[in-house]
């Protein structure tokens, strides 16, 4: 897809939203909560038969805890870039964790989100805040993601490190 039907396909996407209840943004995929226009369930089918080679690398939150791993990156984010590049195996100088933590900010991204990303790059990158979850959760749905957390992760390494009471609740 070149650049310009990526952004037909957000400017489409973006009216449809407009258009759209709060209730039909919404829809249940084998029984669980999605965004209809960042998740469209022709997605979700094309994942049942997606297979992972070994050199991929796949990232995963739950919509509740995406921040907390970013919490303890904010806080130090050279620090940050220098552990995930260790565990990479990247060797950086102090010139190159200062050039990406410049651009790694959340002002930074937000910024150039709109040359990447176009007017999606509002929907991706809102206010930059941990717990902003709260403020797009209805307390039926808030109720699910911990429903769903306590069956798949509690007591889990995973789950633990997520502090999800902490963090989520």
């Amino acid at each position: 897809m070149n650049t310009n039907d990526f952004k037909s396909n957000v400017q489409s996407s973006l009216q449809r939203a407009k258009d759209m209840s709060d209730e039909e943004k919404l829809y249940r995929y084998k029984g669980v909560l999605y965004p209809q226009l960042l998740s469209p369930e022709r997605n979700l089918k094309a994942l049942e038969n997606f297979k992972a080679r070994e050199e991929d690398i796949v990232l995963v939150a739950y919509p509740k805890c995406a921040g907390v791993c970013m919490e303890k990156y904010l806080k130090d984010l050279s620090d940050g870039i220098r552990q995930i590049s260790s565990f990479f195996g990247y060797t950086l100088t102090e010139a190159q964790v200062l050039q990406i933590s410049d651009g790694s900010t959340f002002s930074a991204m937000k910024q150039s989100s709109a040359n990447s990303h176009g007017a999606l790059g509002d929907v991706i990158f809102r206010k930059g805040e941990v717990g902003d979850w709260k403020n797009h959760f209805t307390p039926e749905q808030s109720r699910e993601m911990d429903a769903a957390f306590n069956k798949q992760l509690a007591g889990t390494r995973l789950g633990a490190k997520l502090n999800y009471q902490r963090h989520c609740q």
